[in-house]
């Protein structure tokens, strides 16, 4: 049997490629297991942002029999925006697979071929998982960025909204209740102003490391830790662990041991969150494929490409079409450790 005929086996449809993909698909960092991006599918590789501004108003009091105001609305704005495609593929040679052919029927040889491109596309996965934590780091900022640090959007800009400056916060010297007032007047009780409908059940500080050790320091957060924590946490680590404290859930975002997906040492990005919440969505689209027209995004996309012209090598790819908001840039806010 020619080694490259196996891949023409259904088993290595695009269509079961993407299905064995999706079932092994588990994102394994920090913000893409936290449940904070809510996922909006979409069938089209655009869409359209319908930016408004809605108010109420105190109404008078008025007699009866007399007419009542009318109402008048602005028409918003609508923005397109467009999804991308995050991917990556690996050439498989037959020499590499040449070892295939000492197994003694088809079966086994398609299934020993399923699992050295499931090796492989298991390492394409990790970096589209890597690349979607960029990305969702960068939405805590207001940004959608891309990998060499260029700018594709800021949502403050988009929207036309004043980037909110930065606020020192004397996370392990505060005492007498001053950490506590600062937080809920300077940044719990301002993000509520500004939701304006938004759905949040939850603010979030994500801390760099030198915040978090800060913050571990001071003696309100301590006693209050430990009651949270029976103390137990006090003496190990606390770096997987969530503290609340002043309206806000507080955690350690620990970085890669590259440093690339990291919040620097003394920051910490305070957002709205909670599941199901309507300021930071993953819009995920529809594939390039004949088969994908009209159809809505899949998490991932994957398949196998045979060389009919010489017969001496296959392509696997893992692909994703998407792209990151935050929908209410107004409600970020940002401190610094000092």
């Amino acid at each position: 049997m020619n080694i490259v005929d196996i891949f023409r086996n259904d088993a290595f449809s695009m269509t079961s490629m993407t299905e064995a993909l999706e079932k092994v698909y588990k994102p394994s960092s920090e913000l893409l297991t936290s449940g904070l991006f809510t996922p909006l599918r979409i069938n089209t590789p655009h869409f359209f942002l319908d930016v408004r501004e809605r108010h109420f108003n105190i109404l008078p009091m008025i007699s009866r029999g007399e007419p009542i105001p009318q109402r008048t609305f602005k028409k918003g704005a609508k923005v397109a925006m467009d999804t991308f495609k995050i991917g990556e593929g690996a050439k498989l040679t037959a020499s590499e697979l040449a070892y295939l052919l000492t197994f003694g029927t088809t079966d086994k040889m398609i299934s020993a071929a399923q699992t050295e491109i499931a090796m492989r596309q298991q390492a394409l996965l990790d970096d589209i998982d890597a690349t979607r934590e960029h990305m969702y780091l960068a939405a805590l900022d207001g940004k959608l960025i891309d990998k060499d640090g260029t700018v594709i959007e800021d949502f403050f800009d988009l929207f036309k909204i004043p980037r909110p400056a930065e606020i020192a916060l004397p996370l392990s010297t505060a005492k007498d209740g001053d950490l506590r007032q600062q937080i809920e007047s300077t940044i719990v009780r301002p993000m509520r102003r500004s939701a304006a409908g938004a759905r949040f059940n939850q603010v979030q500080a994500w801390c760099g490391d030198d915040a978090w050790d800060r913050l571990m320091k001071n003696p309100e957060v301590r006693e209050t830790f430990k009651i949270q924590m029976q103390g137990a946490e006090l003496r190990g680590s606390t770096l997987d662990t969530t503290l609340s404290f002043a309206g806000v859930t507080w955690r350690n975002y620990v970085e890669d041991d590259t440093g690339v997906l990291k919040i620097d040492e003394d920051e910490i990005k305070f957002i709205p969150a909670g599941q199901g919440n309507t300021v930071f969505r993953d819009v995920i689209a529809p594939g390039e494929s004949f088969d994908d027209l009209g159809t809505y995004g899949k998490d991932i996309y994957a398949r196998v490409m045979i060389d009919d012209k010489r017969n001496e090598y296959i392509e696997t790819e893992a692909m994703t079409y998407r792209t990151t908001l935050c929908t209410r840039p107004e409600m970020l806010r940002f401190g610094k450790a000092s």
